[in-house]
């Protein structure tokens, strides 16, 4: 029912109680038991987020309680005192403050009888000092009283007694003022001339409506959040303790005064709102019943204090975020010279090869090495060796592109990348480097001695996922530079020179594309039986003098491509194994350095999809340099995958227990030297059986290398180990003869 309608059936009401009196009630449904009232206070507990059950022990219907039968004469009791006396059923009589211009206070006890005591006020004034002074159950208003107007007696009166129902009672020829009576905040109104009983009965069931909402009342005052409840017209008819605190009001200014701070529409949301002092509310609304009226309940929660906390936590995720942006940064720059350094030129060199295949374009690298730095170090000091680097790296910024890349990779050496640049024009850039770093402005120390470089130029491998392959790359042609006499330029088309003039073949493209090499295979056994149940890669070079991977391993080394050489024997292995088939278990060798110095994202890149146990990573136990702790993270990456990992070259040299406990093998392999002729050799026959129940202890796959007698075989065997290879059954056979692979590997 809307607001209008709500008035015109509230002056026809009081129309037609003109013509006989009788009590009349507000629009709203009539309660007359607590069940309508609890369906109420239910209402408002969950506007308040709080449990149904919070007034178990109250939700007897009010008949229940309510007394019955005539009231008993009551004891002489004095308008005075602080409580009435019982009446003779042990009841309390019901203390009534009557406020009405003439002397009614006769004529009202005669009517209600002697359960009731009343007490009479002639005038507003009056009765807010007896309010002062007594306690009363129940107000009996005339709104007709002279020193005020009907609107502003109730809210006077409100003001005054907060916790006491008021009956509002008028003459029947003022229909005007009972209409606005009824829209006023009261507990009932009734019409005069009215029936002894009836005035009764309406007192009565004032009290214990007021009762009813009593405990909720209670509870609300000692919410720890602010309460308000406002009318139809936005007016606030309760405010608790904390409401009045947190809007600076007093009950005396904010009740009966319209709250008009959210809009109609904010039921059931939260708004927030700035209150007094600076301080902010979150007010959350709900439709509720509350003294037979429809009225918002309006629940306010400072939020002040929480608004800082997460201003203040927002400030420090800034900060945080600035700082980390800062520090990844300062992560992928040099210090000393501004450029990146290897980690900075890592992600670089990703984005352009992804960049370079998109475009199918050309992607060049420079590496350029400051020519005598030591002299300059060893002549001038350190610091002055700081200050030629920092002159080299701006005369290098000043030199090349926006877009060209370019970065610190070790103590005098630079590495520069140039997109869209053949290694022709890449040669063109360095020679104008040259050029600049022979005019550049020198400390007075060095003008004597002037700083030159080598430069060393090639293609970017297509294949390339590591700075150390780029690297690699160009430290064959920077190599040959050197030694063609220094402050020269050297491009990969001759890049060794004279550096390995004896093989007879182009040693860097042997080191740097997979489909040079060779690739053959052993069998590992079990040797009770023979059977097969896998098989060893291993990598050969051309056939000739390169054909031994201890010298291809050895020119990798001695042209800093170790990494990059072994991750092509990676590629050639995999493709190898692909000829295999799936279902065969293969051994490859991968060295510890690669392990470390490539991210394990890149070798697992290289090795694809395999099955579980399918394939096994040898590391050389011998080719080990630090601690083994450093292969730890490569080791649960490879196992996370399901692949083997295997310690190799167990046994002989500086062999420790470290390796074997850090890295947890799955295989272990015996090396040869430690195991050819143990049949002959009582003592390492012993030494052999020790080590076997170390390795068996650890729960490690044994595997005996180099077996070439069967009486070697007879030994091992009793010992406990189980498999074995070697030249008793197979030598290893070229899987691929001379099989050409693409540059990725694969075979064509």
């Amino acid at each position: 029912m809307g607001h209008r309608a709500a008035g015109e059936y509230a002056k026809s009401a009081v129309k037609k109680s003109l013509a006989s009196p009788m009590l009349v009630k507000k629009p709203s449904r009539r309660r007359r038991d607590s069940l309508d009232a609890l369906a109420a206070r239910t209402q408002l507990l969950a506007a308040l987020d709080l449990p149904p059950t919070l007034f178990k022990d109250s939700e007897a219907p009010s008949s229940a309680r309510r007394r019955t039968g005539p009231a008993p004469s009551a004891s002489t009791a004095s308008p005075s005192a602080s409580t009435a006396s019982p009446n003779a059923e042990g009841l309390r009589s019901l203390r009534v403050l009557v406020i009405e211009d003439g002397a009614a206070e006769d004529v009202v006890q005669e009517k209600l009888g002697e359960s009731f005591v009343t007490t009479c006020a002639p005038s507003m004034l009056d009765a807010c000092a007896v309010l002062d002074r007594d306690r009363f159950d129940v107000v009996l208003l005339d709104l007709r009283i002279r020193d005020s107007a009907a609107a502003d007696s109730i809210a006077r009166l409100q003001e005054a007694c907060t916790n006491i129902p008021i009956v509002v009672w008028n003459a029947a020829n003022h229909d005007e003022i009972s209409v606005e009576a009824l829209e006023m905040p009261s507990s009932g109104f009734l019409v005069r001339p009215q029936t002894d009983a009836k005035l009764a009965r309406s007192l009565r069931a004032a009290v214990e409506r007021h009762r009813e909402h009593q405990p909720l009342r209670t509870l609300l005052q000692a919410f720890p959040d602010g309460v308000l409840v406002v009318d139809a017209n936005d007016r606030v008819v309760f405010a608790n303790p904390v409401a009045l605190e947190l809007l600076g009001q007093t009950e005396a200014s904010l009740l009966g005064e319209p709250f008009g701070v959210l809009p109609s529409s904010a039921n059931g949301t939260d708004v927030r709102i700035e209150v007094g002092s600076g301080r902010t509310a979150e007010v959350r609304t709900a439709e509720v019943e509350w003294d037979e009226r429809r009225c918002r309940l309006l629940c306010l929660r400072d939020v002040t204090e929480r608004l800082i906390a997460h201003q203040r936590i927002a400030n420090l995720v800034n900060e945080l975020l600035n700082t980390n942006q800062k520090l990844v940064h300062q992560a992928s720059q040099d210090p000393l010279t501004s450029l990146l350094n290897r980690r900075g030129l890592q992600e670089v060199l990703v984005e352009e090869v992804a960049r370079m295949h998109r475009a199918s374009s050309t992607l060049s690298v420079m590496l350029v090495d400051c020519d005598d730095f030591k002299g300059i170090n060893d002549t001038f000091g350190y610091a002055m060796g700081d200050a030629a680097l920092v002159i080299l790296a701006n005369t290098l910024k000043a030199t090349l592109r926006p877009q060209d890349r370019v970065g610190r990779v070790g103590g005098d050496e630079f590495l520069v990348l140039l997109p869209n640049t053949r290694p022709t024009e890449a040669a063109l850039v360095g020679q104008r480097l040259l050029q600049e770093l022979s005019v550049a402005a020198l400390p007075p120390a060095l003008r004597e001695r002037r700083m030159t470089v080598s430069i060393g130029v090639d293609r970017v491998p297509s294949e390339a996922s590591t700075l150390q392959e780029v690297i690699s790359a160009a430290a064959i042609p920077l190599k040959a530079a050197k030694s063609r006499g220094k402050k020269r330029i050297s491009t990969g088309a001759n890049p060794f020179g004279n550096v390995a003039p004896s093989y007879g073949h182009d040693v860097a493209a042997i080191l740097s594309d997979a489909g040079r090499l060779r690739v053959a295979s052993q069998n590992i056994v079990r040797m009770a039986d023979g059977a097969v149940v896998g098989r060893e890669l291993l990598v050969r070079g051309p056939r000739g003098n390169l054909e031994a991977p201890s010298v291809l391993f050895a020119l990798a080394m001695s042209s800093n491509s170790l990494i990059a050489f072994d991750l092509n024997c990676l590629r050639a292995s995999m493709a190898t194994r692909a000829r295999l088939g799936p279902s065969t278990r293969c051994h490859i060798n991968l060295h510890p350095q690669t392990l470390i110095g490539v991210p394990i994202e890149t070798i697992l890149d290289i090795i694809g999809p395999v099955g579980p146990h399918e394939l096994c990573i040898e590391v050389s136990e011998q080719q080990l340099v630090g601690s083994p702790m450093r292969l730890r993270d490569s080791r649960i990456a490879l196992r996370a995958r399901g692949i083997d990992v295997a310690l190799d070259d167990v046994g002989f040299g500086h062999s420790s227990l470290e390796a074997l406990i850090v890295l947890e093998p799955d295989t272990v392999k015996i090396d040869r030297r430690f195991v050819n002729g143990v049949s002959k050799d009582a003592g390492r026959s012993r030494d052999l059986r020790r080590l076997a129940g170390v390795l068996q202890g650890l729960g490690a796959e044994v595997i005996a290398e180099g077996i070439e007698s069967r009486s070697d075989i007879d030994v091992l065997i009793p010992i406990g180990i189980e498999f074995a290879q070697g030249y008793f059954w197979d030598k290893p056979t070229e899987v691929l003869p001379l099989a050409r692979l693409s540059s990725s590997g694969e075979a064509i």
